[in-house]
C-alpha cells in the first residue's frame, strides 16, 4: 500500500510538474511578445533574456525545495554540451522563416531554455546511480553482495587463527571497516532502502569512482581476517596484475607478494608471522588498487574537463551569432555561415569516425570517447568559420576565392592589369555563396584542423586504457 501510494504521489508531481512547465511557457511567451513590443530591438533582447533566467532560476529553486536533492541540476549538467548546439539552432531557424532579429534571439533562447528544464525535469531519474551508468551500477552491486557473503563468514571470532589479543583487535578492526564501507555502499546502491542516491555525482562518474575505492578499501580489510585458501587465490590475482604493468615499483612488490604468500603456506612460521603476512598482501593490493583507481578517475576528470571546455567554447560562439544579428547579419549571411559550419563539421566527424575505429580500447571510459565525438563538430565548424575568413581575407585575397566585381572597362593591358591594387573582400561578400562558392572548400580543409588536438586527447585517453589493460590479470579484459 505505502508503494502504491508512493507511486501515486509522484506521478501526480509529474503531471504537476509539466502543467507547471507548460504555464511557464505561456507566461513566457507573452511576456516576451509584450517587451518587443515596446523594444523591438538589442535593449529588449537583454531585458527578455533576463526575465527568462529569472523564470528559470525560480523554477529550479521551488524544485529543489520540494524534492530537497540535485537530480534536476544533475540531468541539466548532464545535457549541458547540447545546449549550445541547440540553441544557435534554434535561433538559426527562426532568423531563416523570416523572424526579426531581435525575435529569433530571444524566442530561441526561451524555447531553448524551456526546453532544457523540462528535460532536466522529466529526465531527472536518470541522475540516480542505477541509471546513469547501469554497467557500473550492476558490477558494484555484485562485488558488494559478495563481499558481504564475506564478511558474514570472517566475522565470526571463532574463525579467526590469530590467538593473541593484539592480534583479535586486529581482526574486529578489520572487520568494523569493512562493515563501515559496505554500509556506505549500501546506501549509495539503494540496496538498504531500495531507491538509489541521486545527484551530480553520477551525471559526472565521480560518485562510481568513490565507490569503487570504498569497495577496494573493504576487500583489502578482508586480507587480515578472510580464509587462507582466498587469500592466496587474490594473492594470485594481484601477482598477474602486476607483472607487465607499468605499476611504481612493480619489482618490489611482486617480490612482497611472494614472500608472504610464502609465508602464509609454510608449517613453521608464528601466528605472528602470518599477520604481517596478510598485512603485507593488504599493502600490495592497496597498492595495485590505488594506481587502477587513479587511472579511472584520470579519465572521468578528463572527460569533464572535456565537455566544461565545450559548453563555454558553445556559448562564446554563440554570443558571436547573436552580435551578428544585431549588427543586421542577413539570410544570405546566415545561410553561408550555416553551410561552412555544417561542411566543416561533417569532414571532422568523417575523420573522426575513422580514427574512432581504428582504436583498440575495450575499457569503458565513463564516457570519454563519447565526449570528444561531440565536441568533434563544434570545433570542426569554428574551425572551418574561421578558416574560410581567414583565407579570404589574409591569405588568399587576390587568389580569385572571392568572385570579382563586373568591370564595364577592362584594363586596356596587361601592365595596367598589374598596377591595379588588390582588393580584399568584405565580410558580407565572403558569407555569400554565390561570390564565394570556393569557401565551401576552404571550410572542407579547416574542418580536419581540430583533428589534431582530437588526437592528442585521444592518445590520453587511450594510453589510460593501456594502463588499466596491462595491469589487468588478462592483459585484454580488464577488472576494477
Amino acid at each position: 500500500m505505502q508503494v502504491v501510494s508512493t507511486r501515486l504521489s509522484g506521478w501526480l508531481f509529474g503531471g504537476a510538474t509539466l502543467l507547471g512547465i507548460g504555464a511557464l511557457l505561456l507566461v513566457a511567451y507573452l511576456v516576451v511578445r509584450a517587451i518587443l513590443a515596446f523594444a523591438p530591438d538589442a535593449p529588449g533582447v537583454v531585458v527578455t533574456l533576463g526575465v527568462t533566467v529569472t523564470i528559470l532560476a525560480g523554477a529550479v529553486l521551488v524544485r529543489n525545495l520540494r524534492a530537497r536533492d540535485d537530480s534536476v541540476q544533475a540531468v541539466l549538467l548532464g545535457t549541458s554540451p547540447w545546449l549550445p548546439g541547440t540553441l544557435a539552432v534554434t535561433i538559426v531557424a527562426l532568423a531563416l522563416t523570416g523572424e526579426s532579429s531581435a525575435t529569433a534571439i530571444a524566442m530561441g533562447t526561451l524555447v531553448t531554455a524551456i526546453a532544457w528544464l523540462a528535460v532536466g525535469v522529466v529526465m531527472r531519474g536518470d541522475a540516480s546511480a542505477a541509471n546513469a551508468n547501469p554497467r557500473n551500477y550492476a558490477a558494484l552491486v555484485d562485488r558488494r553482495m559478495r563481499l558481504e557473503a564475506d564478511l558474514a563468514l570472517a566475522s565470526d571470532p571463532t574463525n579467526w587463527s590469530a590467538s593473541s589479543t593484539d592480534q583479535h583487535a586486529m581482526s574486529a578492526s578489520a572487520c568494523t571497516e569493512t562493515r563501515g564501507h559496505l554500509d556506505a555502499l549500501s546506501v549509495a546502491l539503494g540496496t538498504l532502502q531500495g531507491r538509489p542516491s541521486r545527484g551530480r555525482v553520477w551525471i559526472a562518474g565521480t560518485g562510481y569512482i568513490d565507490l569503487w575505492n570504498r569497495l577496494h578499501r573493504a576487500e583489502e580489510a578482508m586480507i587480515i581476517i578472510a580464509p587462507l585458501p582466498s587469500i592466496l587465490a587474490a594473492a594470485l590475482y594481484d601477482r598477474l596484475r602486476l607483472l607487465g604493468s607499468d605499476i611504481g615499483h612493480q619489482t618490489e612488490l611482486v617480490s612482497r607478494l611472494d614472500a608472504a604468500s610464502t609465508t602464509l603456506t609454510s608449517a613453521n612460521c608464528t601466528e605472528l608471522d602470518r599477520a604481517r603476512a596478510r598485512a603485507e598482501l593488504r599493502i600490495v593490493k592497496n597498492a595495485v588498487n590505488s594506481y587502477r583507481d587513479d587511472q579511472w578517475d584520470s579519465m572521468v576528470r578528463a572527460r569533464n574537463q572535456l565537455l566544461k571546455t565545450m559548453v563555454f567554447t558553445g556559448l562564446t560562439a554563440n554570443v558571436a551569432l547573436v552580435l551578428a544579428l544585431v549588427a543586421g547579419a542577413d539570410k544570405k549571411v546566415v545561410v553561408a555561415a550555416s553551410a561552412f559550419y555544417l561542411i566543416g563539421a561533417m569532414v571532422g566527424l568523417f575523420a573522426r569516425l575513422r580514427s574512432e575505429a581504428e582504436s583498440t580500447g575495450v575499457v569503458d571510459d565513463y564516457g570519454l570517447t563519447s565526449a570528444r565525438l561531440i565536441v568533434t563538430p563544434l570545433a570542426s565548424g569554428l574551425a572551418a568559420i574561421a578558416g574560410v575568413v581567414l583565407a579570404a581575407r589574409l591569405l588568399l585575397p587576390t587568389a580569385g576565392v572571392i568572385a570579382p566585381e563586373t568591370n564595364p572597362f577592362p584594363a586596356p593591358n596587361l601592365a595596367a592589369a598589374a598596377a591595379t591594387p588588390s582588393r580584399v573582400a568584405s565580410l558580407r561578400e565572403i558569407f555569400d555563396l554565390d561570390a564565394n562558392p570556393g569557401g565551401l572548400i576552404i571550410a572542407a580543409i579547416f574542418g580536419l584542423t581540430p583533428g589534431l588536438l582530437i588526437d592528442r586527447l585521444q592518445s590520453q585517453g587511450q594510453k589510460f586504457q593501456n594502463n588499466l589493460m596491462t595491469s589487468s590479470p588478462t592483459d585484454t579484459k580488464p577488472k576494477c
